[in-house]
Formats: structure tokens, sequence, C-alpha cells
């Protein structure tokens, strides 16, 4: 619609009208008319003074077009004038001269379809926001000319190797700035040799974000305009049409722009050496104007400032040819006999942490160590070594100070893992854990890492005593994260050849070649696969992929879909624990629903007896500990199970009715046959009750149901105020803590509750958080990761609800949309039942039908199933009625599905919507069975078609920015597509890119906005609840983290060159100990040295303080490993600090959430084992008594008290405490049992 305006004053430009229009028509008399925030887009136009008419007056007079029709008649019953002598409710001046406006009357043509577009995929911005765009655009146009460049490696003494040079100098090599994709871009022309013209370019692309140093030369001469640039990660390569080509295609009418190709490295030559010396790039820029242009440009794009350093450019070839033969040929003899030291020194040569020719200078030391020392030891301590390495200084030019060499750093670590090994010291692995190995596979290189603690499955139980020959990789980018789609770039062809070439050739590491096997259903999301390498086993049975495979079962259902083959297969790598062996089987039919009979009510689910599922609750336990610490019973024991047993998955629960030790399978859980093992698998056992959490998906879907903006802020402020209260007392916090999560490695909760009650009645310091450094910072990243999720996830606790496994009532007791819910937390005897109207929701949640309203029964009635069998910490479905509940929620089922439940009345939305129908997924079906080429196939097509992610942030986007919100229709469409992209992996078929509808706006809400670039001017603040959610809170902690991870790094570097203290000095250390400080962690020497001493004679033992002191330093070595393991930066020298391990987060920005996600997790398990294994140690052997125990728990807490300065040591003093508390325990659990057998005698 078009609004006429008049008396604009004479020397108002277009801009300054604009922006006054915009002030008005974004204020709050206008809110209603963009819900979402969007500032709503218009186009002014000023007429020529010449066409000034009778109603100009003395200003200039034009028309503004609105999109809404809604917004331009209430902005004019406002502001516009009904006739020529009327007035306006409110006047809009300008420069003190009043504007006039009033409905266009005369016929004039409608605005173009080019304008009407714009404006609505185009929110307004203010014009300075548009100049500053020109003008940086403007700044970052042009080319920087350079004559060649060199790939290369920067030494220990701060000089460049140069190890590969581009073919040919050219005037034509250009280096650009495309600022749009935030990238740098070197490229030159490649003459076609039969033509003789340069038919394409070849490229080079860093984006701006892995460029961790850029180096310039500080005297500056004549034949040194150099750039040196030191990259996180590789760059890609591309190749792409040149404007010759582009030229000679439009002489002959072929038009159509060509994408871009990615290659695997620049030319055949350079493939040798791109997987090592990809990451420093030397420019050679063709003048010293240029190079002043390059420092001019990389200032404006914001790149990291330039360091003026002088640098000697040497060639020492330490990647060369023969170097690299020599080095991958002495690795290779290595993985002949001794594989694990062949897998490390891979490792280490793939790391960036040495050359080529520093590892092959390794090769005398390790030949003697291992003429003396089994294989595992060189391997563990080669792995050991890595983490050293890290810490040496990079640059050691400097004459007056002398550093480490490679060589010694082995051999001091070497030394120290002797002493280790000698005292008998080492940490045991979790009974359920393997340790695997694990490669990351890129397009330049490969990394390698492990082996790695890891859940097991059924295939490496199998194959325990031959694990060095599995192999699990994981397909990425260069930069570590999964290929995503590029308009520009034919990503997918490149996927196909550089992934599928790796699955139907295999991948060679030190020598031995490895063959894709399969996956597992969660590894293939994070495109990771398992491979192995033929093997004999301890019978001499030889074991390739195939014979593998074929010994799996029989899947003659799915031979036709290599997606659905692979799912089948997948079973066998579920990560699963081994429980009992299954005596007696029973099939049961599916119960069909009331309606049409076709569709299932009891999808996944079967069921057993009550002995049984004690069985395997008592098999868990006793693998829980293979020692004494930790090895009380819990109580409530589950009553439900996810299960693998031979061909079938999914769920059972338990019957009150079935007698004896049975287990009740049904149809829709075979999905194929193997009759090999009877062992029952537990993938996971449902225990206690999971908290419910908002996420913006679910409070997107909320809002569009009528929920208020005011309830979610509620929610987020309670749970904002509990996090600010988090330091108010070690109980606090403890709770804290375990709401959200936290800690629970070290089990901090346990322990803050512990040093609570033991604080309270000693009197000796009231909140042990306000007077220790290390627990503060403790607290004070635990609180940002809190926070950090409330701001990026909306992950906001809901009060008394929760997540729970879905199964059903097979007794058919239950009405249909009626559910049973008892709940009891872990080691608790009171129960909790639900009763009333109940929010249920699964997710992922993206349809309106996601969410449902039931009924909770309340206590088990006197006539129902539930007083002999309370199923407790599951929802309970009713089989009767029309449709299963589960699968109205998003398609779910019964194998293990979690479903929220929520009794909270202000979350249950005023309406609900039907359901949406989830047919079964179209198959891709070969007319031939499917052949492991064909699954391999799969894969490649699954890691370019995966985009699930990409849909449900559409959705969220398209929701946010339109009226209709989640009932737009592409939301609608979206729901769709996600439902199929869902079923995929087992589908086969995938959602085409171009069938994903897009939002229509560019912007995006400011809730979208990465960690790294909020408040951009590229995103609009959003009115919805996501948006004001995400603006209350803001984030401090990163900046702490990073002074502390530096310090820790100082301090670990400081370590290394001062003398370890021994066995003697540390026994005299402790023994002098007398009046121990008054703060921090030192200040509870005193009352744990009371409340031991309750128990125990305290006193220092030699030989214990020796075993104690190799197990510290064990702990320490790998500690450090965990810290550099996960970090999510590539730079060679990041770590994380000790408190973020002991909190479980990891503070860093980084512009992909998943990727920290991933890094938290893996160090979370990690610190777990570690934890979990030092106890273990401390606790002895069955032969040590709870009190010599609780000695040797001690020892280590004053060991580490001792020893306070080291980087570890406070982390090891509390899992020391922890033990304390725990051997303290059971000490009275043992005297509470003597004296109840004493009185029974009586």
């Amino acid at each position: 619609m078009e609004i006429f305006f008049t008396g604009l004053p004479l020397s108002v430009k277009e801009s300054e009208f604009s922006v006054a229009f915009a002030n008005c028509i974004h204020g709050a008399e206008f809110a209603n008319f963009s819900p979402s925030g969007l500032p709503s887009n218009f186009k002014i136009n000023i007429w020529p003074t010449r066409r000034r008419g009778p109603r100009s007056g003395s200003g200039q007079m034009g028309t503004i077009i609105l999109i809404s029709v809604d917004l331009a008649n209430h902005f004019l019953r406002l502001y516009g004038r009904q006739g020529p002598r009327s007035r306006s409710q409110l006047r809009f001046t300008l420069r003190q001269q009043q504007v006039h406006f009033e409905r266009v009357k005369s016929v004039r043509p409608p605005p173009s379809a080019d304008v009407v577009a714009f404006l609505k995929g185009h929110p307004w911005e203010h014009p300075e926001i548009g100049l500053e765009r020109e003008r940086r655009a403007e700044a970052l146009d042009g080319d920087v000319l350079f004559t060649y460049l060199e790939f290369g490696w920067a030494c220990r003494d701060g000089n460049f190797s140069a190890e590969w040079r581009t073919p040919t100098s050219s005037s034509r090599a250009t280096l650009q700035f495309n600022d749009s994709r935030r990238e740098l871009r070197l490229s030159w022309p490649d003459i076609n040799a039969d033509l003789g013209l340069p038919l394409a370019r070849r490229a080079i692309v860093a984006r701006y974000g892995s460029i961790e140093a850029i180096t310039l030369p500080h005297r500056q001469t004549e034949a040194d305009h150099s750039i040196c640039l030191n990259l996180r990660t590789a760059p890609t390569y591309e190749s792409e049409p040149s404007e010759d080509l582009e030229d000679l295609m439009a002489s002959i009418s072929l038009n159509k722009r060509q994408r871009r190709t990615r290659l695997r490295c620049l030319h055949d030559d350079f493939l040798e050496h791109a997987p090592y010396v990809s990451h420093c790039i030397r420019i050679m820029c063709s003048s010293r104007d240029e190079l002043a242009k390059f420092r001019r440009m990389s200032g404006e794009a914001g790149l990291v400032k330039a360091d003026l350093i002088d640098y000697e450019r040497v060639e020492r070839r330490l990647f060369s040819v023969s170097a690299l033969s020599t080095c991958r040929g002495w690795i290779a003899g290595y993985g002949q006999h001794h594989w694990p030291v062949a897998f490390q020194l891979e490792c280490l040569l793939r790391s960036g942490q040495m050359d080529a020719l520093e590892i092959v200078r390794l090769h005398g030391f390790l030949t003697d160590t291992l003429r003396t020392h089994p294989v595992s030891f060189t391997a563990n301590g080669l792995r050991t070594f890595a983490s050293e390495l890290r810490l040496l200084p990079w640059y050691t030019n400097h004459s007056d100070v002398q550093f480490e060499t490679p060589l010694d750093c082995l051999k001091r670590t070497m030394l120290s893992m002797e002493m280790e090994r000698q005292s008998g010291t080492e940490l045991l692995p979790h009974d359920a854990a393997l340790h695997i190995q694990k490669l990351t596979y890129t397009p330049t290189t490969f990394f390698l890492s492990g082996p790695e603690p890891e859940q097991s499955n059924r295939v490496l139980r199998r194959f325990v005593d031959n694990l060095d020959s599995f192999l699990r990789v994981t397909f990425t980018d260069n930069d570590k994260y999964n290929f995503h789609f590029d308009r520009e770039v034919d990503v997918p062809s490149f996927v196909k050849m550089h992934v599928g070439q790796a699955l139907r050739d295999g991948i060679t590491v030190a020598g031995r070649h490895f063959k894709f096997l399969a996956y597992s259903s969660s590894a293939l999301k994070e495109h990771s696969v398992w491979f192995v390498t033929p093997f004999n086993d301890a019978s001499g049975m030889r074991h390739t992929a195939q014979s593998i495979r074929d010994g799996l079962g029989t899947f003659k259902k799915e031979i036709y879909c290599p997606a659905r083959l692979g799912a089948r297969m997948s079973q066998a790598f579920s990560a699963t624990d081994p429980s009992v062996e299954v005596e007696e089987v029973i099939m049961l039919p599916d119960i069909p629903n009331g309606a049409s009979g076709t569709d299932c009510m009891t999808d996944g689910i079967g069921t057993c007896s009550r002995e049984f599922a004690d069985e395997v609750w008592a098999v868990l336990e006793a693998r829980r500990s293979k020692r004494k610490v930790n090895r009380k019973k819990r109580s409530n024991p589950p009553s439900a199970y996810q299960i693998r047993y031979q061909g079938a998955k999914g769920m059972i629960s338990v019957d009150y009715k079935l007698e004896g030790s049975v287990i009740c399978l049904r149809d829709s859980m075979i999905k194929f046959e193997d009759a090999i093992s009877r062992e029952l698998e537990i993938a996971r056992s449902f225990d206690s009750p999971g908290r419910m959490y908002l996420n913006r998906p679910l409070v997107c879907l909320l809002e569009g149901l009528g929920i208020q903006k005011k309830v979610f802020l509620d929610l987020q402020s309670k749970a904002l105020a509990d996090i600010h209260m988090a330091s108010s007392s070690m109980e606090t916090a403890g709770k804290l803590l375990e709401t959200h999560g936290l800690g629970t490695a070290f089990k901090l909760p346990s322990l803050f509750g512990s040093l609570h009650k033991l604080l309270t009645r000693n009197g000796a310091i009231n909140n042990l958080i306000e007077t220790d450094d290390f627990t503060q910072r403790v607290m004070d990243f635990a609180v940002n990761h809190m926070r950090r999720e409330l701001k990026y996830r909306a992950r906001i606790p809901v009060p008394d609800s929760w997540t729970l496994v879905g199964v059903v009532d097979v007794h058919k007791y239950l009405k249909p949309r009626e559910i049973f819910v008892c709940i009891r937390p872990r080691d608790s005897r009171k129960a909790l039942y639900l009763e009333g109207p109940i929010l249920v929701t699964r997710s992922p949640v993206i349809h309106p039908g996601d969410v449902q309203m039931v009924h909770a029964i309340g206590e088990p009635p006197p006539d129902s199933p539930f007083i002999h069998e309370e199923l407790q910490n599951c929802v309970v479905f009713s089989v009767n009625g029309s449709r299963s509940i589960g699968s109205m929620l998003g398609g779910g089922d019964y194998d293990g599905d979690l479903y929220n439940i929520c009794p909270l009345l202000e979350l249950h939305p005023p309406r609900t919507c039907e359901p949406a129908t989830y047919p079964p997924a179209e198959r891709h079906i070969l007319p031939q069975p499917a052949t492991i080429d064909d699954i391999a196939d799969f894969v490649v097509e699954f890691i370019n078609s995966d985009l699930l992610g990409v849909i449900a942030t559409n959705h969220l986007l398209i929701a946010d920015s339109t009226e209709e919100h989640i009932f737009h229709p592409d939301c609608l469409k979206l729901a769709d597509l996600h439902s199929i992209a869902v079923d995929y992996p087992k589908s086969g078929k995938p959602v085409p890119h171009q069938a994903i509808p897009a939002p229509s706006q560019k912007k995006r809400p400011d809730w979208n906005g990465s960690e790294l670039t909020e408040n951009n001017n590229d995103h609009y603040r959003s009115n919805r609840a996501l948006g004001e959610l995400f603006r209350a809170i803001t984030l401090d902690a990163v900046d702490e983290a990073t002074a502390e991870a530096r310090a820790q790094s100082r301090q670990l570097r400081a370590q290394q060159v001062r003398v370890p203290m021994s066995s003697r000095s540390v026994f005299e250390a402790l023994a002098q100990q007398r009046q121990p400080p008054e703060s921090g962690l030192s200040a509870l020497v005193l009352p744990i040295r009371q409340f031991t001493e309750e128990h125990i004679e305290l006193r220092f033992s030699s030989t214990v303080v020796s075993s104690i002191m190799h197990l510290y330093n064990k702990y320490c070595s790998d500690l450090l490993f965990i810290c550099q393991d996960n970090v999510v930066s590539g730079s060679k020298t990041s770590q994380l600090t000790e408190e973020e391990v002991v909190a479980g987060t990891i503070v860093a920005k980084t512009h992909i959430a998943r990727r920290r996600k991933e890094a938290i997790s893996n160090a979370r398990e990690q610190a777990a084992r570690l934890v979990h294994g030092v106890q273990e140690e401390l606790a002895g052997d069955d032969s040590c008594s709870s009190q010599a125990a609780l000695l040797r728990s001690w020892t280590a807490w004053e060991l580490s008290m001792v020893d306070a300065d080291r980087f570890g040591s406070k982390s090891f003093g509390l899992v020391a405490l922890l033990s304390i508390f725990d051997i303290v325990k059971q000490i009275l659990d043992e005297n509470a049992s003597v004296t109840s057998r004493t009185r029974r005698r009586r």
C-alpha cells in the first residue's frame, strides 16, 4: 500500500526521513504489527521538485510503499489527514516542520514485483549500517598481487622451512578478501598444456577464524615482501573456471555458471606433503605496496593483528619424499610386531607436534626401550610423551636458555613411567569399557587418538583380545566439523569422491590396511563408522570385515534396501553392557489399536518377570566395581530396560504375572535372525527419573499454542535466581550442580553435601566456595555453563516435571489417554504418584500436534495392576484407543523413547492440535541384493544429505519471523520433511536440499547468532519468547577461563624443568607438616584430620606414601591428557583448565556448539573413568581392610596439600576426599552390621 506525503522540508535527505519514519512505525504504537520484532521495511520515493503540485506547500512530496496494509491504515489513522483542511490525531514533525500524510487517491500502478519481494525479504535497517557495509566492501575490494607461495613448517627455532612451492610464478596470482563468506582466497591461473590457456584457477581458501597468526618481516627489504599465515586448520583447495573459459563458454552460448570444485590438494606432487605442511603458508607479495595493501585490508577484515618478526627462510626438507619414506617405513616396521607403538608414532606424525626427521631421531631410543620393556609400556609412554610435548616452548632461539629437545622429553617421560611401573600403579579401566583406537578422516589428512575407553558392544566383546584391529573412523571437513552444503562449491561430488574412496578402498594406518566394516545408528549421526583390519584370533581363525558381517545374523527381509540392511547390522554395534543368559523366551503378539487394527500399540516393547529384572540388576550392580569402593547396593531396581537380544531390540518392562526367570518378546522387536548368543545386552537401565528441561523448539511450539512469554521468562528467572544463590553454601551449590548435571565425574553434588555437614558440625568454616579460589572458579565455570545453556538453548529446568521412558499397560487397565506415573528417586523409598492433567511431549518437537494432553490416574487403585508392580520411573501409556500416544508425538514408539511429563499448569496450552500422521517411509530399494559397497554408497549419501538440523533450524527461523508462527505453511511443510529426515537412516530416501523451505528474511533473529557474532548487524531483535529469554542473560566467564588456562600452561612448563619430588622428600614433607593454613582447601586439613581420626590412627607409612605418590603422578598425567584432548580450539598449545574438567564444562566460545557439546561429553566420560580408577586404587584390593583404605585416602589428601602448587593437585585432593567420605560410611555400615548381629545372637 502507498501513502502520499507532503511538506517534507527541502533540506531533508531521504536517509534522514527514512530514520524518522522508521522510528515512528517501529515504536510501541505499532508493536502488534510485528510480533516477531522484525522491523517492517518500506520504500520512500521523493518526487523531483519539478513535480510539485498545489498540495506540496513549501516542502518535498512523494510516496511511501508499505507491505502491510493493516500497518499503513493504522499509521494513517494516527498521522494521516482525511481531507485538505482536516488535522491528524498526531503530528509528524521533522526539523520543526510538520509532514502531512494521506491515502493515495489517484490511480497508480502497483509497486513492481521486485520491490515487493525485496521489502518482504529484507527488514528495514538504518542507513548508516548500509553505508558502513558499502564502505567496508569498498575497502576490501581489490586484489593483493603475489608472485608465489610456499607451504612449510614453523620450526622450533622460529624459522620457516619451505617444503613445497607453487610450480610457477604468475603475474595474475591474487589474494582476495571475501567478506560475505569470511574467507581469504589465494588463486592463480592453471595453464592447460594442450590449449596454452588458463582454463581454470587453482585456489587456496582459508576462513578468517582459522587464521591463528600472521607474521610479517620486521625489516622489510626489496627482496622480502612476505606474509606468513599460521592456520589452526588446513585450508580448502579449489578449482574454478577462469575468465578465459567463461568467455569461451559465453561465445558458444553456455552461460550457466559453474560451481567451484573441491580438491584434495593443489597438485599431484603436493599430495605427499599436504597432510603435514598445510597449516603454514608463506606468500611473497609482488611489491612492498602490495604488502602494505594486505596489512590495511587484513585490519579492515578484523583478522588477528600481524606480528612483525624477522625470521629466516630455510629449506630443511623436513617432509621431503625421502624423509617421509624413511619415517613411514620405520613406523610400518613397528606395525608388524609392535602395533600399539606404531599407532602412537603415526599419531605423533599426524598431530603437527613433530616433523618427520624429529620422529626418526626417536628410533634408536625406542628400539632400546622395546628390548627391555613391554610393548604396552612403550606405547603408553609415547602417548604421555605427546602430552608433554605440547608443553615444550615452540620458539627456542634464545641463546641464554637451554630448552629440552623432543628426544630429551621422551627420555624424561619414559623414566617417570618406569618409576610408576615399578610401583605397580595402574588405574583400573571401567569393566564395561573397552579401549578403542579412533581416526578422524579429513580431506587433507587424518588424525589419530586413543586408545580411549568406550562402552562396549556385541562385536567388540566377541573380539576383546583383538581390539587393536578395529578403528572407529569419523569423516569431517578440515575444521573437524561436518561437511556443509555450499551453493558456490560442489561439495557433494567431493564427498562422494573423498569419503567414498576411503569406504570402498580402505585406509592405511602405520602399515596396516583397514576396511569398512559397519556402523551403529548413533555413530552414523556423527558420520562415524567402524573399520577393521584382518586378524587371527587366539584359536588361529582368520577374521575379515566380511566374515565378521557374515557372523552377525541373517538379514533376509532387508537385503534389497542398503540403508535398512546397514541399520540392522548396526544393532550389533550399539553400545551395551552384557548381563545374564536368557533361559526362557516367550513370543507374544503385538496389541493392535482399537480402530483399524493395523497400527501397533506395543511397538518395540516386551515384558519380563520381576525375578528376571532383579537378576539383571544384580549383575549390573556387581559389575559397577571390582573392588570395594562404591560397592554398596543401590535400592529401587529398575522396572524397565532397553535391550538387545540376538536379532531383537527394544524395551522390556516388568509384568507381575510372569513367574520364574522369563522374558517375553513381540514381533515388532524382531529385526533379524540370530541365534548365536543367549546373552541379554543392556543398552540402558531406568533406575532413576530424569529432570525435564525446556528447549528452543518446545518453547517455540508452546508459544504458538498460546503460552504467554511471561511464563517462560518466570521459569528462567527462577532458574537464574537459583544459580545466583549457587555460592551461598556448599549444600546449595551441590543441589544446583545436580539439577544441571554438572560435576558428575568428581561427584561434586555428593562431595559438597558431605563437606557441608562436616563443616557445619565442626564449625571451622561455613562456605569453602567463598574462601578457596579453586572451588570458586569451579563454581564460576559451572554457573557460566548453566547460563550459557539457558541463553543459547533455552534449557530451562521445569519444576516437578520429569523425562521418563515410555512403557505400556499390557493388562489393558488404563483408558484411552490415561497414564500412570510413579516417581521414585534413586535411594529413596518415598514414591510420588502424578494425578490430573499432564502435558506430554517427546523430543524433537516440530509439528503443532507434537504436544498432547493426557490424564494421570494418581495412586494405584486397588483393582489396578499397579498395586502389584508400580513400574517406577516410567510413564505407562494405555493400549486402548484408536492410536498410541507415542505415535502421536513425532511418530514415537516404545523401544526406548523418552517422554517429557509436565504437570505444571502454567505450561498447559489453551489449545492442542491434531497430531500429524506418519505413514511408513518410502524405502530406496535395489533390484538386486545390497552389498557392502551399496551400504558404503548410502553412508556417503547420508553425509551429503544429513539435513535434520537444517530443517529444525529453518522451522524456528520461519516461525519467529512470520505472523502465522508455527502454523505458517512453510513450517508445516518442514514438519513433514522432518519426519522423512528422521526416517532417512533406515529408509535411504533423503530430503532433497531444494525441497527445504528457507526463511524469506535474510536477517536472522538475535537469538540465532553464534557466540562469536553477538550483536551483529545481520540479526534483528526478536520479540518472540526466544528473543526475550536470550537477551535476559549475559555471560562473562570466558576471559577468566582463558587467563587461568594460560596460567596453568605456564605452571606445567615450570614443572617440566623442576626436579620432581621423590617419595622420600614427600614423606619428610608430610611428617614435618604441622599447623595447616587457614584459607582455601588447606583450611580443610584440620577438620579432615579430626574426622578421619575418629576411625583410625593417623600415621604416615613410607610404603603407602610411595604408592600414593606414583598414583598421584599417574593421575596428573592422565588429567593433562584429558585437558589437551578435548579442546574446541585448533591451537597447538590450547588446553582446558583443571577447573573446567572438574565442573564438567568447556568455557571457550565456538560458532558450532555441537562440537563443544561432544568435547564436554568426552571429557566427562574420561574424567569419570579416571576418578573411578583412582578411587579403586585408594580402596585397595580385597585383602585391604576399610581402615587401611581410609589411611591410604587420607594420605592422598595430605599429599595433595603438600604439593598444592602442582597442576592436578587440587582435583586429586577432591578425589581423595570422596574416598574418605565413602570409606567412613562403609566403616559405619560395617560397625552397624556387627552390632546388629551381636544383638540378634543375644
